[in-house]
């Protein structure tokens, strides 16, 4: 297997190409919708995504071709843009999902914000410890999240 490099511009651009159809995207986790409606039904569950603001309605259809509904699974989709990596931390959550590697650091720093980094081929080489966990599944997710709680 070859090993190839992509400006940030084109992971963008096929990123966005993908993105615009959802039906050819595998989905993360057939549980999410489940374990998402328990988690907004006991807490507020936002949407944050880094993206470009002209694909928050791109998003919405990939959230509601896999079941996922606003109001049901979340309360509603904050959009940033997609650098810096960590405008994400603007938004003063407790705790963040994310498979970006690159929130790692920010939140490291932040001992009153955890980051549940979400198991990917990208983040394999990040180093879980103190406020970072590392996550499989919306089971697990959910199962992390009440232990904080309660």
């Amino acid at each position: 297997m070859g090993i190839f490099y992509l400006t940030t511009d084109k992971f963008l651009k096929l990123f966005y190409k993908t993105f615009n159809n959802p039906e050819r995207i595998p989905f993360i986790d057939d549980d999410a919708p489940m374990y998402m409606r328990r988690l907004n039904n006991e807490h507020d569950l936002y949407i944050l995504s880094a993206l470009d603001s002209k694909y928050q309605n791109s998003l919405k259809k990939l959230l509601d071709f896999n079941n996922i509904k606003q109001d049901i699974h979340y309360k509603d989709i904050i959009i940033v843009p997609e650098t810096p990596y960590d405008l994400k931390l603007k938004k003063e959550f407790e705790i963040y999902i994310d498979d970006n590697p690159n929130l790692i650091e920010p939140i490291k720093n932040l001992k009153c914000r955890y980051l549940l980094l979400f198991n990917q081929p990208w983040n394999q080489d990040s180093l879980c410890e103190q406020n970072i966990i590392r996550v499989y599944n919306w089971k697990e997710i959910y199962k992390i999240i009440q232990n904080f709680i309660y």
